[in-house]
């Protein structure tokens, strides 16, 4: 057995290494989400996708990959989280959009009854 490999039952430290990093940065999306830094968001995820590339690109083991699926998981309801915060926000500027609207429409038909 090489050193490097991981004992019986044991996620290897690349696969576990890249897990954890996949972890962190998916928490920090949900709290650019929660304070709204879309932009920031945006960029931090394609980061992650750089990371997630590389994590399936990795030999692993049948523990690891079990771990992986786990993990994964866990990331997804995250994710699910962090969509239904964006579509929230989403909702909020159409409707602030559609007042605005509503609100130059009324201005126009003001000025137009008023001439």
């Amino acid at each position: 057995m090489n050193a490097d490999e991981p004992e019986e039952g044991q996620v290897s430290a690349e696969v576990h290494g890249l897990l954890l990093q996949l972890q962190d940065m998916t928490n920090e999306m949900q709290g650019l989400a929660k304070s709204k830094e879309w932009d920031r968001l945006l960029i931090l995820e394609q980061d992650r996708k750089a990371v997630l590339e590389k994590l399936f690109a990795t030999p692993m083991t049948p523990t690891d990959i079990q771990f992986v699926i786990e993990s994964i998981k866990h990331i997804l309801e995250i994710d699910k989280a962090i969509v239904a915060m964006g579509e929230a926000e989403q909702e909020a500027i159409i409707s602030q959009i559609r007042r605005v609207d509503t609100g130059i429409k009324a201005t126009q038909a003001y000025k137009t009854n008023t001439k």
